[in-house]
């Protein structure tokens, strides 16, 4: 069974994400399982205890987590 990971930050898009991935799957009578990240750290995390996915779909974060301001605009 093919394993996904979900990560974003943003509700909207990570529920957006989640409808496709279940519209595909009925559609299509496709078996998958998917697993919801709300941060890139809890995937770390989860990817650190050993876990692992086929497919990962994840977001580009407007901030990081490593910087306390957001980047400037060229």
């Amino acid at each position: 069974m093919i394993q996904f990971a979900v990560c974003d930050d943003n509700i909207n898009e990570l529920s957006n994400i989640v409808q496709l991935i279940n519209l595909y799957r009925i559609s299509k009578n496709f078996s998958c399982e998917y697993v919801v990240f709300h941060n890139g750290l809890d995937l770390i995390s989860a990817l650190e205890k050993g876990k692992r996915f086929d497919i990962y779909f994840l977001t580009k974060s407007h901030q990081s987590y490593f910087s306390p301001h957001p980047p400037s605009l060229l």
